[in-house]
């Protein structure tokens, strides 16, 4: 079993690709923290190597933004990145958050620390403990809630392409030895029940 501190050092610039260019996902995002921000102090926890919800909320009018990275490349990219874009109010910190100080409390959280199974990257523990140490007693949460569900399927029948993709997405990895396993392309004909509430 592998402890979220663990994926931490393993993502690969493909899967910040996917969630930088997840165009309905991040529309979600920005529309949110534009309407939020404004004169707030901002905490993000897992700004990734572009520290992109961090540079919406500096643009959207936070006063101030603390963003949290513990990936050492993701981190390094992120600063460099930030020096590039002339961004002076986002504060970057290279760690954990459950073992870095800040300054301040901060008025707003912004995550995506939510895995396929919603709490698979640490959520709950990394959000409980900035609610008691970082966080104002009254700090808006961007997303406010996460739900997983989880529904019955066949093995699904997919294309070629869509097998080999999947395939080199998972390190090349056979699927029958694998305790957890996602599909890319996955067919909504393989579904066999209506989506029920796991978490």
């Amino acid at each position: 079993h592998i402890g979220h501190r663990d994926l931490t050092g393993w993502n690969p610039e493909w899967m910040y690709e996917l969630m930088e260019t997840d165009e309905i996902r991040n529309q979600a995002y920005s529309e949110t923290i534009r309407d939020t921000v404004a004169g707030k102090t901002v905490l993000e926890l897992g700004t990734g190597r572009r520290a992109l919800w961090a540079i919406h909320s500096a643009r959207a009018g936070a006063r101030k933004v603390y963003a949290i990275e513990a990936n050492t490349r993701a981190y390094e990219s992120s600063l460099q990145f930030l020096k590039s874009q002339q961004i002076d109010n986002v504060h970057l910190v290279h760690g954990f958050s459950d073992k870095v100080t800040l300054p301040e409390r901060c008025d707003v959280l912004v995550h995506d620390l939510i895995g396929d199974i919603g709490s698979s990257e640490g959520m709950i523990p990394f959000i409980e403990d900035a609610k008691q140490r970082l966080l104002t007693p009254d700090a808006l949460h961007i997303p406010r809630r996460c739900s997983t569900y989880g529904v019955l399927v066949e093995d699904p029948k997919m294309s070629w392409k869509e097998w080999a993709f999947s395939y080199a997405m998972r390190e090349f990895a056979p699927f029958e030895r694998l305790s957890f396993v996602r599909f890319f392309g996955f067919p909504g004909e393989a579904a066999l029940s209506e989506p029920q509430l796991f978490e």
